[in-house]
């Protein structure tokens, strides 16, 4: 195979993406807004690129900082953390008084 060969150029593009993802701790199926299924109050989680994060309810918006674990996602907004699981359907699971949130 030579350097200049279409498959070596997709080889490379391919070994770039899984080495930015890999690097960053980005999460490609994580980026997104999720909305609440149940809980006291309704939500919206919104997920950034560079571990940002937007959270509203009740009209307010707050700013926080998320990182993936496997199938642990931490969120910390205004000095509190709140740990969800990742469920086998991608919806996010906060427990029973925050509830879940699906990707919309």
């Amino acid at each position: 195979m030579t350097r200049n060969h279409p498959s070596h150029h997709l080889l490379v593009v391919f070994t770039l993406a899984f080495m930015t993802f890999a690097v960053c701790g980005c999460d490609p199926d994580l980026t997104g807004t999720y909305t609440s299924q149940g809980g006291l109050v309704h939500q919206t989680l919104t997920f950034k690129p560079g571990g940002k994060l937007e959270v509203r309810a009740l009209d307010l918006t707050q700013e926080g900082e998320y990182e993936r674990e496997g199938k642990k996602v931490r969120i910390r907004v205004g000095g509190s953390t709140t740990i969800l699981t990742i469920g086998e359907n991608g919806c996010l699971d906060a427990g029973t008084m925050i509830g879940k949130f699906c990707k919309d």
